[in-house]
């Protein structure tokens, strides 16, 4: 078929549907964001907004979200290069 021809539909189709190649992620108005830990300019915090999630931030940057915390943690004190016990002592003065 040619472009020209009243036979071409130029890849529309009047009965399809938009489908998309992931999900669309809400984002809350008022989310309650709490510190778990901060070390050597890195800092680990929750937020809560329709589920919990885990972000790391570096000087005001997210590094990454998480969306559990032992997944968070383990990536927290490999970035901040502290051991487990310093971690624990941190979290715990919190």
């Amino acid at each position: 078929m040619y472009e020209n021809d009243n036979k071409y539909d130029y890849g529309y189709n009047e009965g399809a549907q938009a489908r998309g190649c992931g999900h669309y992620e809400q984002k809350a108005y008022n989310p309650i964001i709490k510190t778990v830990a901060e070390a050597e300019g890195f800092t680990l915090r929750t937020i809560e907004s329709v589920g919990v999630k885990y972000e790391i931030v570096w000087d005001g940057e997210v590094l990454n979200r998480y969306p559990n915390l032992k997944t968070a943690e383990t990536f927290f004190m490999d970035f901040a290069g502290i051991t487990k016990a310093k971690y624990n002592k941190i979290k715990n003065a919190a």
